[in-house]
């Protein structure tokens, strides 16, 4: 009986022990499954976006038109005798020592030899009017012809 019980020790260990899954008689061990492949992330490509639509243009009254730049000078062309820088200087910017900026602004012009039809150019930072210079005004400071008899040397009749 002693055998038997030996027996029946050794059936239920073994038993057990296959149940466990800790012993195997005759069999390979079991490998563990091998890990699943790496999943690389899966990019969805979306097809080209359509360009967006072109704009309209603003409404004709909400166009801004772009002003054109100022002008630096306004010009004086030279119409009668007697004008003189001075003279131009006086008219356009109210001082007559303003005429060594007409002379600096028009380098072309000699200022002791004004003919008609020359252009002067006055800086705007200078002008305090745009009016053209009247005949009356350059008139007002010539000198006067007197139309005397000259005085003749010698013997008189």
């Amino acid at each position: 009986m002693k055998r038997l019980w030996i027996l029946l020790a050794i059936l239920a260990i073994s038993s057990h022990l296959l149940m466990s899954g800790c012993a195997t008689f005759g069999q390979k061990a079991q490998e563990p499954p091998p890990p699943p492949p790496e999943s690389k992330p899966v990019v969805e490509e979306k097809p080209p976006s359509p360009p967006p639509p072109p704009k309209e243009p603003p409404p004709a009254h909400e166009v801004k038109k772009e002003e054109p730049p100022r002008p630096q000078y306004i010009e004086h062309m030279v119409r009668w005798n007697g004008e003189t820088m001075a003279l131009i200087a006086k008219w356009y910017t109210g001082k007559y020592s303003n005429w060594k900026a007409l002379v600096e602004a028009n380098p072309q012009i000699n200022p002791k030899r004004m003919r008609k039809g020359s252009i002067i150019r006055i800086p705007m930072e200078l002008v305090k009017t745009q009016e053209p210079m009247p005949k009356s005004f350059v008139e007002r400071y010539r000198p006067k012809k007197t139309e005397e008899e000259p005085v003749l040397f010698g013997p008189k009749k």
